[in-house]
């Protein structure tokens, strides 16, 4: 998927559509991945692609993950006028900020994006299998009984040495980005849904990303979306 055309296309696919053998929309499985930042969020979600399709098992066929496509989805609705670079940088600006970036600009207000972000993950979500990094995922989807909420986290020596690695970035400038966007995540979801991000009871399980490679945390959320999928009576 790599266009803002495949949202929508996942959500008119086969499987929203009502089957006696499917899940109600909201209990069909699906992951979110909160993490701070720099502790392996698509690392993970690339992961748990490849072991979802190594199981061979029909529950964890046809399994995506959206991370750019919300973002593009968005920033395609001339509605919103708003960027890429600020979408996939999960930039969270102020009240003053935003008011001013809506005046001289011309772009949407920032919670009328976030609305249009929530509303998408939502319907993602009641689509199933499907894997949702960040901007809220946890807290957006709240309510719906398949979803399996892990949280990445990680020292944040290590945090900055993955973003300066991964982004192609100095040690200095990955140093200011970790911390700008933590900040930018706790305000999201204080902002929005009254919540902390460190609250650790939003989660199904939280992981420490110095200890534990991306493989071995896919294999564990693996074992639980078949527990899951095999006894829905769990939700």
């Amino acid at each position: 998927m790599n266009n803002p055309e495949s949202v929508l296309r996942f959500l008119k696919s086969e499987a929203f559509e009502t089957h006696p053998e499917l899940p109600a929309p909201g209990a069909r499985p699906f992951v979110t991945i909160s993490r701070q930042a720099g502790a392996g969020g698509r690392s993970l979600a690339e992961a748990l692609l490849r072991h979802f399709a190594a199981r061979q098992v029909p529950e964890l066929s046809g399994w995506h993950w959206m991370d750019r496509e919300l973002c593009e989805n968005l920033a395609a609705d001339p509605r919103l006028g708003v960027s890429m670079e600020s979408l996939l940088d999960e930039r969270f600006r102020g009240r003053l900020e935003d008011f001013l970036s809506h005046a001289l600009s011309g772009s949407a207000p920032q919670i009328q994006v976030h609305r249009a972000l929530f509303s998408t993950m939502r319907s993602l979500a009641a689509v199933g299998r499907v894997v949702l990094i960040g901007r809220g995922g946890v807290c957006a989807t709240r309510g719906f009984s398949g979803g399996i909420h892990v949280r990445l986290v990680g020292s944040r020596s290590a945090r900055i040495e993955r973003a300066a690695l991964r982004r192609g970035r100095g040690r200095a400038e990955a140093e200011c980005w970790v911390d700008e966007q933590d900040k930018a995540r706790t305000k999201l979801l204080k902002e929005y849904f009254g919540a902390s991000a460190a609250d650790p009871l939003l989660y199904d399980m939280t992981c420490n990303t110095d200890l534990l490679a991306p493989d071995e945390i896919a294999e564990a959320v693996a074992g639980l979306v078949l527990m899951r999928t095999r006894t829905p009576a769990h939700a």
